[in-house]
């Protein structure tokens, strides 16, 4: 949701829909209060001030010079909605009689409905077909709640990181069972089980995986979680210097660059690829060698 300033003309049913279950909320805003998601927002005296600004030229003019913009004041006693709840944007909420009460003109900004079910793609279609008639920009919006976008993305790199791994894996594991082919035919010329040369190359292939997994994930995650560092630094940066400038107020929020580390992914490379890779190398290998033929003296 975005709103110009933060504020919202709207009734209880809102509260419903931004998740704030909240007795006192709801009775405040039928009470004539305004009610604040942003703490700084509310003075001493426990309200909020509302600047009406009917001259934009002149607005402009005093910010430029440092000077408090010229407009008239409106004062309404606050309740702050307690804890952080996410209210997705919204610092404040108004209800409509309060509003009207103070003089203030509203224009509508948008609708919500609430549904029983998830609409269908044929729903979807028949409404935005319906909204298209209007002949107007309007947006739609149907929340889902939280979506894996990235989710068939991260596989196809899983898949494709563990076929790289388990491919380098079974070459090293070929080269040094090469190296070791003496060793194996001593160990069947000792009487060791046929098992053993399988249970051998599984567990060199294993290894190798293991360690091909560990140094590529932190070879992609550390430079990957650097960047972002260095992304907030600069993301910061500007921000510092837009609210000393006045560019932007007090009240706005500061950047926010999430570093989200793929778990699941990491988990299953650690684990199903090593176990794959030695798995796979214990079926392909020969349980017994080549026998060598020694020449008679």
């Amino acid at each position: 949701i975005y709103v110009d300033g933060g504020l919202l003309v709207a009734d209880a049913p809102l509260l419903k829909v931004l998740g704030i279950d909240d007795p006192g909320a709801a009775k405040a805003l039928a009470d004539g209060k305004l009610l604040s998601f942003h703490k700084p927002q509310v003075d001493r005296n426990g309200t909020v001030g509302i600047k009406l600004i009917t001259d934009q030229k002149a607005a402009d003019r005093a910010v430029e010079q440092n000077k408090p913009v010229p407009g008239e004041l409106k004062s309404f006693p606050a309740y702050q909605v307690p804890g952080s709840p996410d209210s997705y944007g919204v610092q404040s909420v108004l209800s409509p009689a309060a509003a009207k009460a103070a003089g203030l003109t509203t224009v509508p900004l948008g609708a919500f409905f609430s549904t029983d079910r998830m609409p269908s793609t044929e729903q979807r279609q028949k409404l935005d077909a319906e909204i298209a008639k209007l002949g107007s920009d309007v947006e739609l919006t149907v929340e889902q709640g939280w979506v894996d976008e990235n989710g068939l993305v991260l596989l196809a790199l899983t898949v494709f990181a563990g076929l790289v791994t388990i491919g380098a894996a079974g070459i090293a594991t070929g080269l040094a069972q090469a190296d070791a082919e003496a060793d194996l035919k001593t160990l069947a010329a000792v009487g060791a089980p046929p098992r053993v040369r399988r249970m051998l190359s599984g567990f060199q292939c294993g290894v190798v995986a293991a360690m091909g997994v560990v140094l590529g994930s932190a070879a992609g995650v550390l430079p990957a979680v650097g960047l972002r560092l260095t992304e907030e630094r600069e993301q910061t940066r500007f921000y510092q210097e837009a609210l000393d400038n006045g560019w932007v107020g007090a009240g706005d929020a500061p950047p926010y660059v999430p570093i989200i580390v793929p778990w699941e992914t990491l988990a299953a490379l650690l684990v199903a690829v090593p176990l794959g890779a030695a798995l796979l190398a214990a079926l392909v290998t020969r349980s017994r060698g080549a026998l060598a033929r020694r020449a008679a003296h």
